[in-house]
């Protein structure tokens, strides 16, 4: 016996009901609709894997993390400063020092981008708007949302290929190759390719530079 789990994000609902027939009779027979997780349980979220991995935490540096992140919408902040936060680590320690030198929960993809965005060759900051109007796409609501695009196409950009290693590099890219390739949202066809998207739609909002252009 096999089982599938399928995990689909609530703003794209809507559209297994009203345009995948098929889909939407699996829906019917069992969804587990699955919310943000509250304070508690976000604070074991954090300290119990920790401790697995022989970490701890400075104290009062989970109770400040949360307190940032607040209802939830943050998650994909939170999860990139923690890797960030794992990499500055002094030993098993997770400290404030290093929390508080990236920005924090808030700041942490945004310092990040400029970061990159401070080593880069001309070319290669010239090729941010042409680049990320591939790699974006205006949702429902009007937010702008990531869309995978082939590497390959992006590379022919001037400077396109520098801005995509150097944006991998620091986690703020994901690249997937041709086995891999995701259905596209933008057009619900799957095209056997190596393609490229960013890590977090937070990198749209919190890279000030970038939400800029958008």
């Amino acid at each position: 016996i096999m089982r599938v789990v399928l995990t689909l994000r609530a703003d794209f609902y809507h559209r297994c009901l009203e345009e995948f027939p098929q889909l939407t009779a699996q829906l019917e027979r069992g969804t587990f609709p699955l919310s943000a997780p509250g304070f508690e349980v976000m604070h074991r979220m954090l300290e119990i894997p920790a401790a697995r991995a022989g970490l701890e935490f400075e104290p009062g540096l989970v109770d400040d993390i949360l307190k940032e992140v607040g209802s939830g919408d943050a998650l994909p902040l939170m999860a990139y400063a923690l890797d960030l936060l794992y990499r500055g680590r002094d030993k098993h320690v997770l400290k404030h020092s290093a929390y508080n030198g990236f920005g924090g929960v808030r700041g942490a993809i945004g310092t990040q981008a400029e970061l990159v965005y401070s080593r880069l060759s001309a070319d290669a900051k010239a090729a941010i708007p042409r680049v990320f109007r591939s790699l974006t796409a205006v949702g429902i609501d009007q937010r702008d949302v990531r869309r995978y695009a082939s590497r390959s196409e992006i590379e022919t950009i001037k400077g396109g290929a520098e801005l995509v290693s150097a944006l991998l590099g620091a986690n703020l890219l994901v690249a997937s190759n041709a086995s891999e390739t995701p259905l596209d949202v933008t057009t619900d066809t799957i095209t056997p390719r190596a393609t490229i998207a960013a890590a977090h739609e937070a990198l749209f909002t919190q890279w000030k530079r970038l939400r800029d252009q958008l």
